[in-house]
């Protein structure tokens, strides 16, 4: 639950900075003021990987910036994110963990792998579990950052 506030206190910390309204981030973004407004006030983690780093390339800052993970990299440049999928497997045969160990140590629902492996993108809940479960950045995690 603390990274909710976390999240949600550096939002509103960057738009305050930044002298923009939930309508003006809403159309940048191309979701509706209502998003915007359920993810500076709501109790749900739910935003998916794809608005995140649309926020991230907004403000210009690290997914570890802007979830409260890190007061660090403001003026953040990252590399261009390969498919989650391909990244995830491929931080899990460098750390030797695999997927069935993930699963065993509950961080992770075992549908969850087979539905990044079909394309799907996971929110990022799922993304700070398994970044806290690997012992890096969700940036790292990304391939955004090479830690």
């Amino acid at each position: 639950m603390d990274q909710i506030v976390k999240f949600q206190d550096r939002l509103i910390e960057l738009m305050e900075d930044r002298h923009m309204k939930s309508v003006d981030l809403a159309k940048m973004l191309g979701v509706s003021k209502h998003a915007i407004k359920r993810w500076r006030h709501s109790d749900r983690f739910g935003l998916k990987i794809h608005n995140i780093l649309n926020l991230c390339d907004i403000f210009n800052c690290s997914i570890e910036f802007i979830t409260g993970r890190s007061n660090d990299v403001i003026n953040y440049t990252p590399k261009p994110c390969p498919p989650f999928y391909e990244r995830l497997r491929a931080l899990m045969a460098d750390k030797n963990i695999t997927r069935y160990k993930i699963v065993r140590d509950n961080v992770i629902l075992d549908g969850y792998f087979t539905n990044w492996k079909r394309g799907r993108v996971p929110r990022l809940s799922c993304l700070i579990a398994i970044a806290d479960y690997m012992g890096c950045t969700l940036d790292y995690l990304l391939g955004r950052d090479d830690e």
